[in-house]
């Protein structure tokens, strides 16, 4: 199985990797973890831009996927998160909400989220 395929199943069916499941994939594909959620971050990322996927879904799985990152088996609470994951994870949280000085009829996936993911796929890629 690959990114694209893992991405499609949590987007699309609702099937988010597990914390084996990206073990598993590492040790198959002899990949880092760091490697792992970069490369399904710039997916889910590069998924969203393109819009194959929605907004919330991009969220609702970024959300996962950076809870498994901050787990014990992976960086943990106490370790920094891998670059770009973390800043793509950022990205899709900054559209959740209107900011103080957003005005009423700004929307924060537009303003926050899709020029910053625009940005971090420029610069990753791959």
């Amino acid at each position: 199985m690959n990114i694209k395929v893992l991405v499609e199943l949590a987007t699309k069916q609702k099937k988010n990797p597990t914390v084996a499941e990206v073990l598993s994939y590492g040790d198959t594909v002899q990949v880092s973890h760091e490697a792992f959620f970069n490369q399904f971050s710039l997916e889910v990322a590069r998924g969203f831009h393109e819009q194959r996927y929605t907004y919330d879904d991009c969220d609702a799985v970024m959300n996962h996927l950076f809870q498994i990152m901050t787990t014990a088996p992976f960086f943990g609470a106490e370790i920094n998160t891998p670059e770009p994951s973390f800043s793509i994870f950022i990205a899709f949280d900054s559209g959740e909400y209107h900011h103080p000085d957003d005005l009423p009829h700004e929307i924060p996936v537009e303003k926050y989220t899709r020029p910053r993911l625009a940005e971090i796929l420029k610069a990753h890629t791959y």
